[in-house]
This record gives C-alpha cells, structure tokens and sequence, in this order.
C-alpha cells in the first residue's frame, strides 16, 4: 500500500475519530506493510543476545567522523535544552574526561544535544540513536565523534522493523519536511547497540523516546551492564515517578531527584567515584526523613 492509499484510506475516518484515534489507525495500516519489508530483513525476530544479530549491528553503526565538526554554533559550550548537561557536569560528573555516553532520541546531533558538550569539551565517545530519517541526515552531517544509528530502539527483546510515519512518539515529518514514500526504520533493542560496541560502563545515559522510557528500560539485563548517570525525560511517562524509582531502586539505582521535566538516577558504586553522594543527598532529608519532593538545587 502506499502512503497515498493509506492517506485515502484515513479520509474515510468518521470525523468523530479523535487525533490520537486516527494516528493509530494510520500506525496499524502502516504497520501491516511491514510484513513484507521484514521478511528483507534476516534480524527480524532475533533475541537481543543472538551473535548473528550483534554482528549485523556493527555493521549498520556509523563510526565517529574524522572531519572538522560541522555546527551551526560551535562556540556554544552547552547544547541541551533545559541545561541538562551542565547540570551532569556539575553535580555528579565533576568533569569527568574521556567517558562514554549512550542517548537515544539523539534528535539532529546539536540542538537539544545531552551529549555534544562530554564529546566536544571532555573528550567523550559514545552512541546517537536517532529513528528518523530526516533527523539523521542533519545528525550525519554534523560530523560528530561518536558513534551513530539510524534505527528506533525496541520495546521488547527483539529486533523488528517499524514502517510508519511515527516513530517513538515523533512524528517522521516533525523537522518541517514531507517524507515522502514509505520509511522502514531497523528496530533493535537498546543492549544489543550497546554489546556491538562492547559498552559495559555507560557514564551518562540520556533516555528521552516521548513517554516510552520505561519500555526501554524494561528489556535492559541489568545485570550486563552498568549505567554511571542515568537521565530521563518523566512529563510525558505514562507511570507514576514514584513506580519509575521504584523499578530503578530494585535494580540497585539511587533517584537523585527531579530536575524540570527530567528525572535523575545514579549507579552508587560508579557514582561514588565522581562525588560525595551521601553528602548530596543529605539535603533532601529533614529529620530523619526524605523529603517527597526532591528537586535538584541546580
């Protein structure tokens, strides 16, 4: 079917149908399509340890560039959004050189980046994961020194494939630009990126997929690898904050509180080794007690 006859076929939708009703059926139509394109594609269904899906990873992966960064504000120091990577360097990193960072939603490599500061001031290497597909021809041609990949990160333990015009939340056509055809976006889970480029230690983890975060995370064998500072988007979650430091507490995660729309968590046994957690923690406790609204003095 193609994206003509899928958008004939959303004409025909009652006008009672509400927005977030239609953008499914659109999803489900799509989705249908993928069958075929899946059946190209032999990772389609392999377990997120399978060695054969590890190595087709590698191969799909970018390595960081070796030419001259190619930005629109390369004197700026800082590229996030809301501060978030001073906000890491300052509290809980110190200044740490030479890390490795994972952030998934890596949007078009320099505006809203968590990540281009670590790389571009302290030497950091790490991953960009970025869906879609406009997006990643703006990230590529960024000329970052990290490494990058097209591809949507899965919500289960299997590779798959998505064909639709929305992808974790976004829509494809989001950087103003009609994409035209049929997009077939790689799927892949988060561990299996990270086993391709043998990433045991991630220093600072950016998780930002538009309310899907705790899908993510559900599919990570914790036990295999080992997140220093975790950060991840909270307004659009679709669980309670309370069940999210709860699922990462059980797993060995402190919370170090909340920070505009992003909650923070920290890995003890890392984190210890770039500042006094106790100490920083100890602001949060009033007699005794934690207080049960921990936003980061920052």
């Amino acid at each position: 079917m193609l994206l003509r006859e899928v958008l004939n076929e959303l004409e025909k939708v009652p006008r009672h149908v509400d927005q977030p009703q239609a953008i499914q059926m659109e999803q489900d139509m799509l989705n249908k399509e993928a069958v075929g394109d899946a059946a190209e594609r032999s990772f389609v269904g392999k377990h997120q340890e399978d060695p054969s899906l590890i190595t087709e990873v590698k191969k799909l992966i970018n390595p960081p560039s070796t030419l001259p960064y190619n930005l629109k504000k390369p004197t700026n120091l800082h590229y996030s959004q809301h501060g978030q990577s001073e906000l890491a360097d300052t509290l809980f990193l110190k200044g740490k050189k030479n890390g490795v960072f994972v952030e998934i939603g890596g949007y078009e490599g320099e505006s809203l980046s968590n990540s281009l500061y670590f790389e571009k001031t302290l030497g950091w290497t790490g991953l960009l994961v970025e869906p879609d597909p406009i997006l990643w021809e703006y990230l590529i041609s960024k000329q970052r020194k990290c490494y990058a990949i097209h591809a949507g990160v899965a919500f289960n333990e299997r590779a798959s494939v998505s064909t639709t015009r929305y992808v974790q939340g976004r829509r494809i056509a989001e950087a103003g630009k009609e994409v035209k055809g049929k997009p077939v976006i790689n799927v892949f889970p988060l561990y299996t990126l990270l086993k391709a480029l043998n990433f045991t230690v991630v220093d600072f983890f950016s998780l930002d997929v538009e309310s899907d975060e705790m899908k993510i995370l559900q599919t990570i064998p914790w036990d295999k690898i080992k997140f220093r500072l975790i950060v991840m988007e909270k307004n659009h979650a679709t669980i309670s904050l309370s069940k999210i430091i709860e699922f990462m507490e059980v797993r060995g995660y402190t919370f170090l509180g909340v920070k505009n729309l992003d909650a923070w968590f920290g890995l003890r046994e890392l984190l210890k080794e770039n500042m006094n957690l106790d100490e920083y923690l100890k602001q949060f406790y009033t007699d005794g007690k934690k207080t049960t609204n921990m936003i980061i003095p920052f």
